[in-house]
């Protein structure tokens, strides 16, 4: 069985703490106690191989045994702009999204979105992001960010990319892989999809995106809800993407299914 997986706050040298909630579901729920295996993360990409050293206050601290493992410099990011979608189907969109990599969810206020999180909400989200990076096996957790308008989501430096779902447009697929061919030294790289709400985006929200640039390209022939389309972009990023994170930077409004039903 592989250690249990922490987030804590720092990883240091000769000891780290494991502390507050964490700790209290390392002790009291999983019974782990001093001269257990664990492997500490701090969320940004670094983790460390341990052993509980002793349980101190509610406190768990921990001795490293190995070297700080660090997330290679190249990282490739992909963050999602989404107007969140009802009830559970939001839940399970930031569970998958966040055991997929994605770097950061940032939940977008829309004339038709039927959905304003509130910060109950968003806090319960993010500890879903962190147990499912603890789950996966991830040294980076996923932010949970917003709500917030379309226009501050986004980034003047990414290109746009905005979703098509007819069959003349460009793959998303193919988009992302002749963009990574032809920047294969590119560095630390980000990739923004925007995914509107039900009922789509308005003529002045899809102005708005145009305006930044938006070009289109096609992720499936068939017409996607919010959240398949946040998990399966997730998923084909994950996939094509190369271990060196040798990626563009571009940003992508998938059409859902909602939108096309408007």
């Amino acid at each position: 069985m592989r250690p249990r997986r922490f987030l804590v706050t720092r990883l240091g040298d000769d000891s780290i703490v494991i502390e507050a909630g964490e700790a209290a579901h390392a002790e009291r729920v999983l019974r782990m106690r001093a001269g257990d295996a664990v492997v500490v993360f701090d969320g940004t990409g670094a983790e460390v191989d341990g052993r509980i050293e002793r349980v101190d206050r509610g406190r768990l601290i921990v001795r490293p045994t190995g070297p700080i493992r660090l997330a290679d410099d190249g990282w490739a990011g992909l963050t999602l702009a989404v107007a969140a979608p009802k009830g559970e189907r939001a839940d399970w969109m930031i569970e998958k999204c966040a055991e997929l990599g994605v770097a950061a969810i940032r939940l977008i206020v829309t004339e038709r979105g039927a959905v304003t999180p509130g910060a109950g909400k968003l806090e319960r989200w993010r500890r879903k992001a962190i147990e499912a990076a603890k789950q996966a096996g991830l040294s980076r957790v996923m932010a949970v960010d917003g709500p917030m308008p379309i226009g501050e989501a986004a980034d003047s430096r990414w290109l746009l990319l905005l979703g098509d779902p007819s069959p003349a447009a460009e793959s998303f697929v193919d988009r992302l892989e002749g963009l990574r061919a032809g920047e294969a030294h590119a560095a630390r790289v980000q990739v923004m999809v925007y995914i509107g709400p039900e009922g789509g985006f308005t003529e002045a929200e899809s102005a708005e995106l145009a305006s930044l640039g938006a070009i289109g390209v096609r992720l499936a022939p068939s017409i996607l809800r919010i959240e398949t389309a946040a998990v399966a972009t997730a998923a084909v990023f994950a996939g094509v993407m190369r271990d060196d994170g040798a990626w563009p930077r571009g940003s992508i409004h998938m059409r859902t299914q909602e939108e096309h039903a408007d």
